[in-house]
């Protein structure tokens, strides 16, 4: 009983499944690689989007600062206009 072609035919599907397993296992890493590359740039996005936040926020107080005392004059003149 000659066994070649059945170790032939094993070599041949244990061939195809490796490689399947290489190509899943390859697919899988770059389906991976793109989230956490997406995942960097949209936090990447939130910081700046923070950072700009706080810029307003401050640029807002020193202008509120600014006019204080401009509002307290106008109310300090109103009330001696009444």
């Amino acid at each position: 009983m000659d066994l070649t072609p059945t170790f032939g035919m094993f070599f041949v599907l244990g061939t195809l499944a490796l490689m399947t397993v290489i190509i899943v296992v390859s697919i899988w890493q770059f389906a991976s690689t793109q989230r956490a590359k997406a995942s960097i740039a949209r936090e990447e996005a939130y910081r700046r989007l923070a950072e700009d936040a706080v810029k307003t926020q401050t640029e807002i107080a020193e202008a509120l600062k600014e006019m204080r005392p401009q509002l307290a004059a106008i109310e300090k003149l109103l009330r001696e206009v009444e």
